[in-house]
This record gives structure tokens, sequence and C-alpha cells, in this order.
């Protein structure tokens, strides 16, 4: 998302932003973020076709809660993994420091 904050981008230049993503992960994303109203999607008419994606009004409205939320991991997400792993089976912590991974993903975190 942090490369939609700025402007506008078309699907090429977001893959660039985000290699080493997949084509088909970052088409999975963006339909998800389309569907669930926080991107919009523009097809150009253009020879090749392009598609430019931007992010709508309701994102832009999600952006001090989500700060908030990412602070507060940035903050204790490294406690929160050593909770799980003496609480909890080890797959768990693993589980969490995967999902961790995903969250730092470019194209859903920062501003």
């Amino acid at each position: 998302m942090t490369v939609l904050c700025k402007e506008p981008a078309r699907f090429n230049a977001l893959k660039r932003r985000l290699d080493p993503i997949t084509r088909k992960a970052q088409t999975e994303a963006l339909r998800r973020l389309e569907r669930n109203g926080l991107v919009n999607r523009r097809v150009i008419a253009s020879s090749p076709v392009a598609v430019e994606y931007s992010i709508t009004a309701l994102r832009r409205k999600l952006k001090e809660p989500y700060l908030v939320l990412v602070t507060w991991e940035s903050t204790h997400g490294e406690n929160l993994k050593r909770l799980c792993s003496h609480t909890t089976s080890k797959s768990t912590a693993e589980t969490y420091v995967a999902n961790r991974q995903t969250i730092k993903n470019p194209l859903f975190t920062g501003y």
C-alpha cells in the first residue's frame, strides 16, 4: 500500500517496487484489496492495455489506526514472539513469525 499512498501506480510499476513478489500473489492481493474497497482499479485503453491502481477514500481513513498498529507491532513484536515460544508449541511461534513477515510486506505497510 505504501506505493499507492503517494500516487496511483500501474501493475508493472508495483511489481518492480515489490520484487520478489510473484505476479500471481500481487494480482490476488490487489483483487482482495479492491473487493474490500481499499483500492480502485482503472483500465487504461492503450496498446497494450494498462491497469492503474490507487487507494480509495476509505483506505485513507484507515491511515491513523493502521499506523498505531504498525507502531505497536514494532514496539512489542519481539516480546510477543518470545511469549509465543514459551507458552505455545514451536509451530505456533513459527506461524507468528511467518505472519509477521507478511505484515512487513511493502504492499501492505508503512507510509
